[in-house]
């Protein structure tokens, strides 16, 4: 296989969002001839008389067939009206990636991503345009995520693109897959629909992503099972990199002493430790603690080893986890000894749980409900049970495959943990505290 390996749960990538339509990533970027190429299309789209766009289609476009493009052009005016661009997400050379704001649609942006071809950089590869619901209220800065996951989806792929990312998959989940019975069926599966022709007339990225996914998970269902468009990935030598206080998101004491920890990640750096030590060693005197995994979509496993260790006077076994490619079973257990003070059997602790607590925070939430050591209060949670390795398939394309199987029989994979009191998950923190106030 010549895919790269990047094991994570999760993926966060996060890219500069610009305010302005003058502003790009790098300080000349205004100077691309990406850029240039954006700016003569809006100038030219604006203007009253069709002749600007036939020269910024003779310009920029190899053969054009003006005619059918100016049709198309005619249309798009009529639908959006003069074109105000609002800022620049990407800007390399010779491609940017911007968002739009048309005045007759308010209510959503244009995404406009423009390659120029890189044997000749003054012609056009390919502009497609994409539209995007404009967030409600005060622009959110994960805007800029957005468009660059919908530019890469929005992707002309050939042929060629198609066989080469269909035979990568395929022999990525023959390798990889934790069952080697099950990712063998997978791969003739995807072998057998491209030789079919299932995905012959298939002509953007995100449709290719899309069928990807949905005949694996027909034949195979799970979570963690995905294929999508993401080509800036390569641009990271990893894409797991520290979240904002490592997911310890707010610890505070409640009324009645009652400790709160909020936790929506399960980080593998030793810095998130520190701050895990700092957390409990401020809740330490606190008469319970309520754990809120209601946000947590998982992590890794030396996080729920370390923060689980507080909890249990002596060593426990979490989970045994094999790896086939490696072919190597690894018992985890509790930690011997801690950098802090364990709470006593005696302190009740309460986890909040919800749909979207996944993953590796499943496995924290297990541990603590077969132990009877934490009330469960909240929703089911998500299911997703089996760790996932991501795996770089080329220049274009993603697939998350779960290469690894624990020994907890009684979670099937798609059937999430039931909390010891169901709630909605917003209502789940006040049962807790009314929990606590009637124990």
């Amino acid at each position: 296989m010549k895919a790269v390996v990047i094991i994570s749960i999760i993926s966060n990538m996060i890219f500069s969002n610009h305010l302005a339509f003058s502003q790009t990533q790098n300080s000349d970027s205004s100077n691309t001839k990406a850029f240039h190429c954006a700016s003569n299309y809006v100038e030219s789209f604006n203007k009253k008389k069709t002749v600007h766009l036939e020269d910024f289609f003779t310009t920029y476009y190899e053969n054009p067939d003006l005619e059918r493009r100016l049709k198309i052009e005619r249309s798009l005016k009529k639908s959006w009206g003069k074109l105000i661009p609002d800022r620049v997400v990407y800007d390399s050379e010779n491609e940017i990636i911007m968002l739009v704001q048309a005045i007759k649609t308010p209510k959503s942006y244009l995404l406009f991503d423009i390659k120029l071809k890189e044997n000749i950089p003054d012609k056009v590869e390919y502009f497609t345009r994409t539209g995007i619901s404009k967030p409600e209220g005060r622009i959110s800065l994960s805007i800029g995520v957005a468009a660059m996951h919908y530019a890469d989806r929005s992707i002309p792929i050939n042929d060629a693109v198609i066989q080469e990312t269909v035979n990568e998959i395929a022999g990525a989940y023959n390798f990889h897959y934790f069952s080697p019975e099950i990712g063998e069926r997978i791969s003739t599966m995807l072998i057998d629909n491209l030789n079919s022709g299932k995905y012959d007339q298939i002509s953007k990225a995100g449709r290719l992503a899309d069928s990807i996914t949905t005949d694996i998970l027909k034949l195979q269902f799970d979570s963690h099972s995905w294929v999508e468009a993401n080509r800036r990935m390569l641009q990271f030598d990893s894409i797991a990199g520290p979240s904002q206080n490592y997911g310890f998101k707010e610890v505070k004491i409640l009324d009645g002493n009652n400790g709160y920890l909020k936790v929506d990640e399960f980080s593998p750096f030793i810095e998130a430790q520190d701050i895990a030590i700092h957390a409990l060693d401020s809740l330490a005197n606190c008469n319970s603690l309520i754990l809120d995994l209601r946000n947590n979509y998982g992590g890794y496993p030396e996080m729920i080893q370390f923060l689980s260790s507080y909890f249990f006077p002596t060593p426990i076994k979490i989970n045994t986890l094999y790896d086939r490619n490696e072919n190597i079973v690894n018992e985890i257990w509790t930690l011997v000894s801690i950098p802090g003070k364990r709470f006593p059997d005696s302190i009740p602790v309460i986890i909040l749980t919800s749909n979207q607590t996944a993953s590796a925070a499943e496995g924290f939430v297990n541990l603590f409900k077969k132990t009877k050591r934490a009330i469960i209060i909240g929703e089911p949670t998500n299911g997703a049970h089996h760790p996932a390795k991501e795996i770089i398939v080329n220049s274009l394309f993603v697939v998350s495959i779960p290469y690894l199987r624990g020994d907890e029989i009684d979670l099937p994979e798609g059937k999430g943990i039931t909390p010891d009191i169901l709630v909605p998950t917003e209502m789940a923190l006040e049962k807790a505290i009314e929990y606590l106030r009637n124990q």
